[in-house]
């Protein structure tokens, strides 16, 4: 399913339009759809010409998205399993209506570094 890919593709080709071909450096898509809406666009404006296409993610680890990176134009996705969080999304809310406290709001996580909120 298409979560707004249409409309960054549109976007993207009013900016190319309006800023005379110039290319963004990137574009971070809040899901693949999104980022393939916008290479596309580069695309069609360049018709074929070489360009250099912008730095490119999304989220989901859509097969589309997964296929344009094998291709070398989106930069990076991001898989989120879905099913767990749906669970924890789904066993917050229950807490949050029963006026429960939900743990680990606060919690950080070392990432080898230091502690990341």
């Amino acid at each position: 399913a298409e979560y707004m890919g249409d409309e960054a593709y549109m976007i993207m080709k009013r900016y190319l339009n309006g800023s005379c071909g110039k290319v963004p450096a990137a574009v971070i898509g809040a899901n693949d759809e999104i980022g393939l809406g916008t290479i596309k666009a580069v695309e069609e404006y360049y018709n074929g010409e070489s360009v250099v296409l912008p730095v490119v993610t999304g989220q989901d680890a859509s097969a589309d998205g997964c296929v344009s990176i094998v291709q070398g134009k989106q930069s990076m996705t991001v898989y989120k399993p879905i099913i767990q969080l749906a669970g924890k999304a789904a066993e917050v809310a229950v807490k949050l209506a029963k006026g429960q406290k939900i743990e680990g709001v606060n919690a950080t996580t070392n990432n080898g570094y230091k502690d990341i909120p």
